[in-house]
């Protein structure tokens, strides 16, 4: 578990505080709530075939694709319309 939880940390620091100043300990949790929801819900992962963590997303394979911004746009999070 303690590996999981360097990986998130790390990928939280490199991805987005290295980016982003934070002005106090509330803008750091939401920060922290976003990213983990991007993290989990529209980030793919190597290690599980590049899928998502949380596998509720849906396979689409038609449709118009569009960008939804993530922390302000500092990330997208790119889906097919259903």
């Amino acid at each position: 578990m303690n590996a999981i939880a360097e990986r998130f940390a790390g990928s939280l620091r490199r991805e987005v505080l290295d980016h982003v100043l934070v002005v106090g300990d509330v803008h750091l949790a939401q920060i922290g709530r976003e990213y983990a929801s991007f993290f989990n819900g529209a980030r793919p992962h190597q290690g599980i075939g590049q899928r998502i963590p949380d596998g509720t997303s849906a396979l689409h394979t038609s449709g118009r694709i569009f960008a939804y911004p993530v922390l302000g746009g500092l990330h997208r999070d790119y889906r097919r319309a259903a």
